[in-house]
């Protein structure tokens, strides 16, 4: 490929000094990149830093495809690098280009020490935007870069400098600067014409209606309440679906549901026998079921809902806007929240007879569902794709024509990356609640901003901003090999390790933390709870760490002593409690020598653990997460006036769908085709039940719920364990920890 005279002018910044590169989407920023990884390749290696799964693989290919020579790369992403050894890790750098989402390199650079900068002549920080706050990029910056003494050549690349909103922009660049020591350069280049449109719609959904569906959804949950099934976050499901509602109507709310609530209680049934004291509930599962499902059905004939808009008449205009294209044309529709996604492309699929796939983020799809919705939709065997912010940055679907934002969003960056999803040439973005010329005008502040040289931080300025906060002998606390201990990764290593040594899930507040409660306020009551202990296992038996401890410790310092502001923007009162608490838990746990010299317990401190610590209990409760049944999008075609039909068609539709599961699903993309209903479990289950099978049931699962997620420890029988990486259910959790066992065992 044959570089472009703005590609080669950054190059020449690049070769230079460190460099930002802020160019338009589709310009040719990973080219830029490929043109940087040639030039430093003699010198060392090259670390390639991409922000989401979808992009590792993406980014990969093109390094492998564009280089000038043939050029070794590996693909780091998620569970298959949490069991990594400090061998297996110097074995990929033997590549010539490793690239992979941040939080493993973070973890790999920070945590653990198994991988050091010395082997890198050049770091590439894909969408660098992304490097803000506590973000891994940014920690790996500050924790590891800012620490090292050697040179070093940095590659940002976005096409939205600005991370948030446009106030202080200048302020945020020099920031930007700064962390990342480089200094920006916004070239001169031609963009893509592009047709921006505002879409008009009538507000359909009162408030009064919103309240009625609402008792609806917890009269459900009472359902499942009744049967003996505890849930959890119940509030978090009626505003979901109250969001559905009102978005979509009473149709796209009947489908969330059927195929998004009533398949995760009924799984969660199934898994009763799992918990103390439930053992009698699977009788009650069938039962159940056929509850939910009437339940479901039952609604569009509800009196005191027929009268409500069974599509919204914001639905309705984008039926209309995708029937008035062409089959062929590719479209993505970008929701804000995840719940949205799924009941878009059910309503799309079943109007308009086009094949709707949907790519949302980690913890609400697997990676294999999101690989097949971008596989079918650059096939154009799906030319309509719904999707959420997971699919804004960085991915090239060159097919692409059309983007239409449905809902609304809130920074330049989501204006300026989404419609540039749309690579055809001549776009079409439409809005339906963003005015595009405010957008375009921000936009063209922003890069009236990247091109004022005069803005650009001096060397010395630069040098100040890599000055850290540490305070000798408090904080941070390194082990022999250098690997860290700091109060932004204390409460991760001491979950992890309770995990592992418990060989089992538990929740931190009931079996780890120990809170004392005061009144702070007569009228209105006001407590506040206090953290004053926190129980950790050993081989020894279970040792607590006091608050005295901790203050000792601390002495006369405090969290603003040894980190910058930015870093601890999005924490309450309640998190830098905890992280100042866990820090000094993190710091006993390695003086102890419960971890290794990489933050890592033995198979010694495991397997004695256990033997002298009693198994932590867990009460009751399960989470709705926003996880649709896969075969909820099924094509049926002969049924696409269905969403505009009489309330009592409408009903007999739903039955019809809800009560036939062994329909031939003809459409669905976004999951394997012929699935049947439960496949979500099977999913979920099948790496779970392989390691099972493998290991003759011996091999045990320990899952916590930490800030990032659920994270699940996996330990085999030889003793050896294997970390997944977070997710927002437990299920998703465990079937990463057990795709990572089996990979350390050959067998996937």
């Amino acid at each position: 490929m044959q570089p472009r005279p703005h590609q080669l002018e950054c190059l020449q910044h690049v070769v230079r000094e460190n460099t930002i590169i802020n160019m338009p989407t589709g310009t040719g920023k990973t080219l830029v990149g490929v043109l940087a990884i040639d030039h430093f390749r003699g010198r060392g290696k090259v670390m390639f830093l991409v922000p989401t799964r979808p992009l590792v693989t993406q980014q990969a290919n093109y390094v492998r495809e564009h280089c000038a020579r043939p050029t070794a790369v590996a693909e780091l992403q998620g569970a298959q690098t949490d069991h990594l050894t400090a061998q297996e890790w110097q074995d990929l750098v033997q590549n010539d280009v490793l690239v992979g989402t941040p939080e493993v390199f973070r973890r790999a650079l920070v945590d653990t020490k198994f991988l050091t900068l010395r082997p890198f002549a050049l770091l590439i920080f894909d969408e660098c935007h992304n490097a803000t706050g506590n973000s891994p990029m940014a920690s790996i910056m500050r924790d590891a870069v800012h620490r090292y003494s050697q040179p070093l050549r940095i590659l940002g690349l976005t096409a939205s400098f600005v991370h948030g909103s446009l106030k202080d922009v200048e302020k945020k660049r020099r920031n930007l600067e700064g962390l990342l020591q480089c200094r920006l350069f916004c070239p001169d280049v031609e963009e893509r014409p592009m047709d921006f449109q505002r879409v008009s719609y009538m507000l359909t959904v009162q408030p009064e209606m919103e309240r009625v569906v609402q008792n609806k959804i917890e009269a459900l949950l009472q359902v499942a309440e009744r049967a003996g099934v505890p849930l959890n976050g119940c509030g978090d499901v009626v505003r979901r679906g109250v969001h559905v509602f009102s978005e979509l109507g009473l149709s796209a709310f009947i489908y969330f549901l059927s195929d998004c609530v009533a398949p995760q209680i009924q799984t969660k049934i199934d898994n009763l026998n799992e918990v103390r004291g439930c053992r009698a509930a699977p009788a009650h599962i069938p039962q159940l079921r056929q509850q939910m499902r009437d339940a479901a059905a039952r609604l569009s004939q509800d009196g005191s809902l027929t009268s409500f808009p069974f599509v919204t008449d914001k639905a309705k205009t984008l039926l209309g806007l995708i029937e008035q294209m062409s089959p062929h044309t590719r479209v993505i529709i970008f929701s804000e929240q995840t719940v949205l996604a799924h009941p878009i492309a059910h309503l799309l699929q079943q109007h308009t007879g086009r094949n709707a796939g949907v790519c949302t983020g980690v913890g609400s799809m697997t990676d294999g569902q999101r690989k097949t919705a971008l596989e079918e939709f650059r096939s154009g065997r799906a030319p309509l794709l719904t999707c959420t912010a997971a699919l804004e940055e960085g991915l090239d679907v060159k097919q692409c024509e059309v983007v239409v934002r449905f809902s609304k969003f809130q920074t330049t960056k989501s204006h300026v990356q989404g419609s540039g999803r749309a690579r055809a040439w001549n776009a079409r973005v439409f809005y339906f609640d963003n005015d595009p010329a405010l957008e375009l005008n921000r936009a063209a502040l922003m890069e009236k901003t990247a091109k004022e040289t005069a803005l650009s931080l001096s060397t010395s300025d630069l040098l100040e901003r890599r000055k850290h906060r540490d305070v000798l002998g408090v904080h941070p606390f390194h082990t022999s090999c250098g690997a860290e201990i700091s109060v932004f990764n204390c409460v991760q290593i001491v979950y992890e390790y309770a995990a592992k040594a418990m060989g089992t899930s538990f929740r931190p507040e009931e079996s780890m933390l120990r809170y004392t409660s005061e009144v702070v306020c007569e009228f209105p009551l006001q407590r506040r709870k206090t953290l004053v202990g926190v129980t950790i296992p050993s081989p020894s038996g279970f040792f607590e760490v006091e608050v005295e401890r901790v203050h000792s410790w601390w002495g006369q310092y405090d969290l603003d002593d040894v980190a910058e502001a930015s870093r601890m923007r999005n924490w309450d009162q309640t998190d830098r409690c905890l992280r100042r608490f866990m820090y000094v838990v993190a710091v006993e746990l390695s003086k102890r020598g419960l971890l290794d010299q990489n933050n890592q317990p033995s198979v010694q401190v495991l397997c004695e653990t256990r033997l002298q610590c009693p198994v932590w209990t867990m009460r009751p409760g399960s989470q709705i997460g926003v996880r649709y049944d896969p075969q909820g999008l099924t094509g049926d075609w002969n049924s696409r006036d269905t969403v505009f039909s009489s309330p009592t068609d409408r009903g007999e539709h739903v039955r019809r769908r809800i009560d036939r599961p062994e329909l031939v699903p003809l459409g669905a993309v976004s999951g394997p085709p012929n699935l049947t209903t439960g496949v979500a479990d099977k999913i979920l289950d099948n790496f779970k039940g392989k390691l099972n099978q493998v290991t003759k049931d011996r091999s045990s699962y320990a899952t916590v719920h930490s800030g990032s997620g659920f994270i699940c420890t996996v330990t085999l029988p030889t003793g050896r364990s294997v970390t997944g990486t977070a997710a927002r259910t437990k299920k998703g959790a465990e079937q990463d920890a057990a795709e990572a066992a089996l990979r350390t065992l050959g067998e996937t």
